[in-house]
């Protein structure tokens, strides 16, 4: 058998049962964050198959480009030993109106961007399931309010029809709890939090407090913010990481985010918000290497897309 690394030791290279043990460790250690995530996974809307199934045709008509981006993925996966994926696409937030026809457009994108990836993964030999997650936790940029435009039988809708069918939904406030009960962990048990003062949290009068009565807190490591108590907000990024920790759990040995992609000029980027969830779930598990792939796609499915995923994965382990 072979013997798991201490948690104290980092673990530098990609190893598929290292990296689960280390996270099987961590679950014990804190009972599945006091059966937090459990729950967050309960929380999963089950979907119906579409009645027509459109099938994938994508990869008939991709670019050279976009065949050498999708193949990328797949063989990264087949190089780590993945077995079964989850593949998420279509992020959309609830204060979105599916009327406009470029937000149209960018969801016919992903998802046909999707429906060719399973292909090749399965092709592979990987069990994939296809989920969406939608976000009902951040207000509308505009009013400040919780805003509910987002039509989900017409988001559903236009996934069939681009050959994508996931099985289940799940929304953004039910990662909350998981993610509070994590940064619990990490702050209390694992020194990986500091306040804005940039004292670390352990050594602050509200250790063991409740984070919500606390200071605005940040990941030691690149200064990630996780949670402002003055908007008694949990940060995108932190909430991602929860949701990573549900699929990795309950859904597959691979995460793979299929998000729009965004010029580097932009206020706000998955490409960027995808790092910082990549870096708390490193550091919490105290990996450098995971099993997340990401898939940046354009607005039209002709558009350039690129695919990511650590280097190390280049090669089989």
């Amino acid at each position: 058998m072979t013997t798991l690394p201490p948690l104290d030791e980092a673990l530098t290279r990609y190893n598929k049962e290292h990296f689960f043990g280390r996270l099987q460790y961590v679950l014990a250690a804190t009972d599945n964050y006091g059966g937090a995530l459990e729950t967050a996974f309960a929380s999963a809307e089950t979907m119906d198959p579409p009645a027509h199934p459109a099938g994938n045709s994508a990869n008939s008509d991709h670019h050279t480009h976009q065949n050498h981006q999708i193949r990328m993925i797949a063989e990264r996966a087949r190089n780590a030993g993945i077995s079964s994926a989850v593949i998420e696409a279509a992020h959309m937030y609830m204060y979105d109106d599916l009327g406009e026809l470029e937000l149209q457009e960018n969801v016919l994108s992903q998802c046909q961007h999707a429906a060719a990836l399973t292909s090749e993964l399965e092709d592979e030999g990987i069990h994939v399931r296809q989920i969406m997650f939608v976000d009902d936790y951040n207000p509308d940029p505009v009013t400040n309010q919780l805003e509910q435009r987002l039509d989900i039988d017409e988001l559903v809708r236009l996934a069939h029809s681009a050959g994508y069918a996931p099985e289940m939904l799940l929304r953004e406030a039910a990662m909350a709890p998981l993610a509070i009960n994590i940064m619990r962990f990490m702050r209390d048990h694992q020194r990986l939090i500091k306040l804005d003062s940039g004292d670390t949290a352990p050594d602050q009068a509200n250790t063991g407090a409740d984070i919500e009565e606390g200071s605005r807190l940040m990941l030691a490591r690149r200064n990630i913010e996780l949670y402002r108590p003055d908007e008694d907000m949990v940060t995108c990024a932190m909430l991602d990481a929860a949701l990573t920790l549900v699929k990795f759990r309950f859904l597959g040995e691979a995460v793979i985010n299929i998000l729009p992609r965004r010029p580097d000029s932009h206020a706000f980027s998955y490409n960027g918000q995808q790092r910082k969830m990549r870096t708390i779930i490193g550091e919490h598990l105290n990996v450098r290497v995971s099993p997340v792939f990401n898939l940046f796609t354009g607005d039209r499915h002709a558009d350039s897309i690129a695919a990511g995923a650590h280097h190390a994965l280049r090669k089989p382990h």
